[in-house]
């Protein structure tokens, strides 16, 4: 079985106030020349295409019309969406009736018969073009809950026995045949927490990838934009990573991930890289005083399309007006200004690196302020500290009856 596993689209993205529609459709039109070519059995989408619950028309639109084009590339491969924590359930899943006559599956939520899980609805037999079954998908969605109970099961059970229990039936229906999940959450790998998965997760919760003890062939995962293989996973499990750079701090390439199934073998994995239509980027790479950060933006070529962050080195508060120089320099230009990054040239007050939970309790709010900006390197000056007062004086006023 032959899959295309990609996650994170998040179509309808406002990045600083910008519109990304024309990158989206961009990617949208890869995804499409790369299904066109490689003719998978199926098209795995694993959660958060959309940015928000309430997704513009638009951005509906784009996702209609970007699934009707990749349909029409390889009209015999099954697509199967998942919705995503920045998904919603009801949204999304919509117009599903209509998307499942054209091979097309959307598990948008856990499907319930009373308080049982539906097994069998999230189990997806994927067939090639002569319609011969070539592997099983289980299919979830963002879990929401943490107790779950399936039919013959006595007890409830928690999110990652709900995967091992739908993994085995998948296991069971076809055992010659790969078990593919699909699963949107935080998973990290078998080794030591250096490995470039964990660091990929940074501070989220995740489950270790021993928890999750299904008998599957490959974990399609989604959630972290870094594209991965989970350390310890022999190459079955993986994130694909977002096809586009949502942050600034996504400076790495973006890929969708084409992987090649032969029974219970080791999978075969090939990143295919998203090009994109805007680059974003970070100037001065290494943080420098505001005029001389100025001085590379006015020098900076105009002619390719970018977002721009603005890499300031500085102690106390940046000029009111910076921004708007900032983004007077680039006006009528393809560059697009979104930020200045400030760095603070001081080093931090070690004083105040940790404080203990009870004494942080018996803190009042300028302490706390008090602490951050010394932190920083911008101590609190007397100016600010008596707004700050006056606004806590304020607040205080408010709350009395």
């Amino acid at each position: 079985m032959k899959i295309i596993h990609t996650s994170d689209w998040h179509l309808g993205q406002n990045f600083y106030g910008y519109d990304r529609t024309a990158e989206h459709a961009h990617f949208l039109r890869q995804l499409a020349q790369i299904v066109s070519r490689e003719q998978p059995h199926a098209l795995l989408v694993c959660g958060d295409v959309f940015d928000t619950m309430q997704p513009s028309a638009q951005a509906a639109k784009l996702f209609a019309d970007g699934l009707i084009a990749i349909h029409d590339a390889c009209p015999g491969m099954r697509i199967i969406v998942t919705a995503g924590n920045h998904d919603s359930p009801s949204r999304i899943s919509v117009d599903s009736a209509l998307w499942q006559r054209m091979g097309v599956t959307i598990v948008s939520d856990v499907e319930w018969e009373g308080d049982t899980v539906l097994a069998d609805r999230h189990i997806i037999t994927v067939s090639d073009v002569h319609g011969r079954p070539v592997g099983q998908v289980v299919a979830l969605p963002f879990l929401r809950g943490n107790r779950f109970v399936l039919p013959d099961v006595p007890e409830p059970i928690d999110s990652t026995v709900l995967l091992q229990a739908l993994t085995e039936r998948a296991a069971a229906r076809q055992s010659a045949l790969p078990v593919v999940v699909m699963a949107h959450t935080a998973v990290r790998g078998n080794l030591a927490v250096a490995d470039d998965d964990a660091t990929a997760i940074g501070n989220i919760d995740y489950v270790p990838l021993g928890e999750l003890r299904g008998e599957y062939d490959y974990l399609a995962l989604g959630h972290i934009h870094h594209p991965h293989t989970l350390a310890g996973s022999r190459s079955r499990a993986r994130y694909c990573g977002s096809p586009m750079a949502l942050s600034f701090d996504e400076d790495y390439e973006h890929s969708v991930s084409i992987v090649n199934l032969d029974g219970h073998h080791e999978p075969s994995i090939i990143t295919q890289k998203i090009e994109p239509l805007m680059a974003l980027s970070t100037l001065p790479m290494q943080p420098a005083p505001l005029d001389e950060a100025m001085r590379q933006l006015h020098d900076l070529p105009h002619t390719q399309p970018a977002y721009i962050r603005l890499n300031v080195l500085a102690d106390g508060f940046l000029p009111g007006d910076a921004r708007q120089r900032a983004a007077e320099v680039l006006d009528g230009s393809l560059l697009r200004f979104c930020e200045i990054r400030k760095t603070s040239a001081a080093p931090a007050n070690t004083q105040t690196d940790a404080v203990s939970l009870e004494d942080f309790k018996q803190m009042s709010p300028l302490d706390v302020a008090t602490r951050y900006f010394t932190a920083m390197g911008t101590p609190l000056d007397e100016e600010h500290a008596a707004l700050l007062k006056q606004v806590i004086q304020q607040h205080q006023t408010q709350e009395q009856p």
